[in-house]
């Protein structure tokens, strides 16, 4: 769940990146009072930069041989990515994210694939579907999200079924566990940069895959941000804040 940094992450109906996913929402994204500045991870270290309102402008990884850059214009935003691959040569992507009235991700255009990601919201701003379509139109794959007291319980794959010609929950792939007295800061900063939908209100306590589960400890400062995450007893990432 957490690399301690997430990409920016969605309709459309002829032009890419341009149309609603879905769902009206009463809620309006924030800006947390927090915000990840760093993480060393067992992956490498991690740097993320931001602008005057908040908003994620750069992130880096590994001596940038990773860099992620976004920039925002009305209700777009255009996220760029460039890494150095093994062999020196150096890999871009540009994805097109459009943003529905509540500041989420309502569809996103990545130019080197052939279909959009399409977002759906409920109207309290949870996500929950995320839908994979072609340009020609067609919705083949995607993701359901359920929630019960503010948290995200659960995620179901959906998988287009021909007979009927409509996409249903498979099998359950993830699930998820909270701490009921330890707000999710963590998951605040990444609904705030993913723009992906409201947080889960607490911090996860396991992550569950078929058969497998993670567990997640973190150690806190004395705003209650986490500075050290650790997943099943291993420290996964030591993370530094900066307060506004």
């Amino acid at each position: 769940m957490f690399m301690v940094v997430s990409a920016c992450k969605k309709e459309d109906d002829s032009t890419p990146g341009t149309g609603t996913g879905g769902g009206g929402s009463s809620y309006s994204l924030r800006a947390p009072s927090c915000l990840i500045t760093s993480a060393s991870t067992l992956f490498g270290d991690v740097y993320c930069s931001y602008d005057s309102q908040k908003r994620i402008i750069r992130q880096s990884q590994n001596n940038d041989s990773s860099v992620t850059t976004y920039t925002y214009s009305g209700n777009i935003i255009l996220e760029t990515s460039t890494e150095i691959q093994a062999v020196g040569s150096i890999e871009t992507y540009t994805s097109r994210h459009h943003l529905n009235p509540s500041g989420f991700i309502d569809s996103t255009y990545v130019e080197a694939y052939s279909y959009i990601t399409l977002y759906e919201y409920n109207t309290q701003g949870y996500l929950v579907r995320r839908l994979n379509k072609s340009l020609s139109g067609i919705v083949s794959s995607g993701t359901s999200y359920q929630y019960f007291n503010g948290n995200k319980t659960s995620e179901y794959q959906l998988i287009y079924n021909w007979q009927t010609g409509a996409l249903e929950d498979s099998t359950l792939s993830v699930s998820y566990t909270y701490y009921p007295n330890l707000n999710g800061k963590l998951e605040e900063w990444e609904a705030w940069t993913t723009r992906l939908g409201r947080a889960s209100v607490n911090a996860v306590k396991t992550i569950g895959y078929g058969s497998d589960t993670d567990s997640y400890s973190y150690s806190l400062d004395a705003k209650g941000n986490p500075i050290q995450l650790e997943i099943n007893g291993q420290t996964t990432a030591l993370i530094g804040w900066e307060c506004r």
